[in-house]
């Protein structure tokens, strides 16, 4: 998946977060919620962007031959250093048949 990122203030450092968010069994098979963290790949070293810059950002999703079926939602986020969310959280939708 690709991700940019344009800085429309002052020069700033940025950070970029992939976290899972949620997991959908198919209909009517509850289960455990599968620990997906590993799954992702990413930089995630900070980056600094000056006024009307851009950066883009490859993100990796690596599904397991034995993963679990079902719909996995992972979180995208731009935060600044200071720790404040830059724009609205990206989604991410992974379907495993």
């Amino acid at each position: 998946f690709g991700l940019g990122v344009m800085n429309i203030g002052t020069i700033e450092e940025f950070l970029i977060m992939v976290n899972p968010a949620k997991y959908l069994p198919p209909q009517g098979e509850p289960q455990d919620k599968p620990d997906i963290r590993s799954w992702v790949l990413f930089n995630e070293e900070s980056f600094s962007l000056g006024e009307q810059q851009q950066h883009t950002e490859g993100i990796s999703i690596s599904v397991p031959a034995d993963a679990v079926s079902g719909t996995y939602l992972f979180d995208v986020e731009i935060k600044k250093k200071n720790g404040e969310r830059y724009g609205n959280i990206q989604k991410i939708i992974v379907i495993v048949e």
